[in-house]
């Protein structure tokens, strides 16, 4: 995994056509994103000009090996809605970087603010036969970077993850979910107007359950 809390270590972070990257510290510190630094890349960054494709990249130092999976997950944050983030793996062919895209992220209001964990799929269009070694991540494509919060992106957290389904084996009486494992962050969410958290039992203080509240303020419909 890839967290960006290594403050001694130089990450391979770089920019393409006015996306600028740097390493700060996290806008947003919760239960569910308490590190301390985080990736930020800007598109349109003040005094450097930007092309409507622009954004930024993290190389690994060893290839990705697909056998682990070949979906990679990240925690993503926005300051502003309707944002969009492209997320596409690459190689070096030789003389130019050869890419394979997942799919396009957009900020909806709800998620704003917050961080968000994503998953991005590459099944079926990356293998082991070449040397994928970037990640690169393309902030609102078509629309020229504004360089301020419109045009910018958090990300943190990258991880390798095998998304294959696995068998649930409902004959041994186990819960699928009781919110009790320690060190384990439970992410509940909601929307138009709903909100969810892991609070303790009411009826037993030892035990934790999950909580969902809707206010009948600004309700959308």
């Amino acid at each position: 995994p890839v967290d960006f809390e290594n403050t001694e270590k130089i990450y391979p972070v770089g920019g393409f056509a006015g996306g600028v990257p740097t390493l700060v510290e996290n806008p947003f510190l919760d239960i569910f994103n308490p590190t301390a630094n985080v990736l930020k890349i800007v598109k349109g960054a003040p005094e450097v000009s930007s092309e409507l494709y622009g954004g930024g990249y993290l190389d690994f130092t060893d290839p990705l090996d697909f056998a682990l999976g070949s979906t990679l997950s990240m925690k993503v944050l926005a300051k502003e809605e309707d944002l969009k983030l492209g997320v596409k793996l690459e190689y070096y062919n030789g003389s130019t970087y050869t890419s394979a895209f997942s799919k396009t992220y957009n900020v909806l209001e709800d998620n704003i603010n917050q961080w968000v964990l994503l998953e991005f799929d590459f099944t079926g269009k990356v293998t082991n036969a070449n040397d994928w070694t970037r990640l690169s991540f393309i902030i609102n494509d078509g629309v020229a970077g504004t360089g301020d919060l419109s045009s910018t992106f958090y990300i943190d957290d990258i991880d390798q993850i095998n998304t294959g389904d696995t068998a649930f084996d409902w004959d041994n009486d186990v819960p699928l979910i009781d919110f009790d494992i320690p060190n384990t962050i439970y992410v509940i969410n909601g929307w138009g107007g709903a909100s969810g958290a892991v609070v303790t039992d009411p009826l037993d203080p030892n035990n934790s359950v999950g909580k969902h509240t809707r206010s009948f303020v600004d309700i959308k419909t």
